[in-house]
């Protein structure tokens, strides 16, 4: 079975169901007293809801035989025009915005590389752009159908945040309120940082789903420090599991600063996000995942699983920013000796690399 061809809506009756819910019906009725009028209603109103619920999406009901529309055409009768029967590209396009789907979504690559190709089949591609493009409904179907499972859900509004357009209406409100904020100082611990200007101010939204939505200035780049530890938890997690990642590092919260010199008691950092257990779980990564890795190896290792969790998006490096981190680190260094001296670290562990790495993974932008 083709799982992309599938109903939107489809008229099939579980009619089985519906006898047995009407037979309940009736009986209820029949026996009804005065006392028993809450029960009927109850009863009818089941019936009801029932009736609504057994429409459903099938291709297998043994009860009645209906050939169901596939998606692709109920897409192209919702968009066409109805002058000649045919869509316009940018429209489609723009609905599919409407539900937070950029153009750019990895996850609809064929359909850029269809409409593409179907472009250049132009006499003359030069005169309109592949959005731009009217297409019958052969052609349509044609450019969608790879991707026919996301479209469908982003346009019957099933993601996470279906009204998506309102939810980024009071992300844009946060935003215009929150702007005129001028509390607070850059982070000036490196003098990198202190660098950066108190005015930039951005908004970026990303659901489960990869619904997105950007407002202010998003397009400066900035180093993600401290929250990279998350991820590089997650990314220990993947590789090496539960039980041995947490062989080094514990779960529970410190009530100490971030960077403080201390461990739990049982001689391991608290917890990984604060910086010794952060530094425990690149140790982790530089030591125990693919070890005969090289530094740099390891490097363009994690900045492609950096890549991958961003959807192939780019990922870059300050270096500049790098080199300022690791030579005021003075702190940094002072955890990590001191967790050698507690034997926090696992075998032949080299400490500088995995302080490295743990700096370099600060510096990702």
């Amino acid at each position: 079975m083709d799982w992309r061809r599938y109903s939107l809506y489809s008229g099939i009756i579980n009619t089985s169901r519906m006898q047995h819910l009407r037979r309940l019906h009736e009986k209820a009725i029949g026996e009804g007293t005065e006392d028993e009028e809450e029960q009927q209603q109850e009863v009818k109103e089941d019936h009801e809801g029932s009736w609504r619920d057994s429409i459903c999406i099938s291709v297998d009901a043994e009860d009645e035989t209906v050939t169901p529309i596939n998606v692709e055409d109920q897409l192209f009768d919702m968009f066409k025009d109805e002058k000649d029967d045919s869509i316009h590209m940018g429209k489609f396009l723009a609905a599919l915005s409407e539900s937070g789907l950029r153009k750019s979504d990895p996850r609809l690559k064929e359909l850029r590389n269809n409409l593409y190709e179907m472009h250049t089949q132009l006499e003359n591609p030069r005169v309109a752009s592949p959005t731009t493009l009217t297409l019958d409904k052969t052609s349509f179907k044609r450019v969608i159908q790879d991707n026919i499972i996301i479209i469908s859900r982003a346009l019957r509004h099933q993601f996470v945040i279906p009204e998506w357009h309102d939810f980024t209406g009071y992300i844009e409100e946060f935003y215009w309120s929150c702007k005129g904020a001028t509390g607070g100082k850059v982070a000036s611990y490196i003098p990198q940082l202190a660098r950066f200007s108190p005015d930039h101010w951005g908004v970026a939204v990303c659901s489960v789903d990869g619904q997105r939505f950007e407002i202010g200035d998003t397009n400066i780049n900035f180093t993600i420090q401290s929250c990279s530890k998350p991820i590089t938890y997650g990314m220990a997690l993947n590789e090496l599991g539960n039980e041995k990642v947490h062989t080094y590092v514990g779960t529970e919260p410190s009530g100490r600063m971030f960077n403080a010199i201390v461990l739990d008691y049982n001689d391991k950092p608290h917890n990984p996000l604060v910086n010794a257990g952060s530094i425990i779980i690149n140790s982790l990564l530089q030591s125990l995942v693919q070890p005969e890795m090289s530094s740099s190896e390891k490097f363009d290792f994690v900045q492609q699983y950096f890549r991958r969790m961003a959807g192939g998006e780019n990922i870059g490096f300050s270096n500049g920013t790098f080199l300022s981190e690791r030579e005021n680190a003075d702190r940094n260094y002072a955890l990590g000796y001191y967790m050698r001296e507690n034997k926090c670290f696992p075998d032949k562990c080299d400490l500088m690399a995995s302080l490295d790495l743990y700096f370099q993974f600060f510096l990702v932008v």
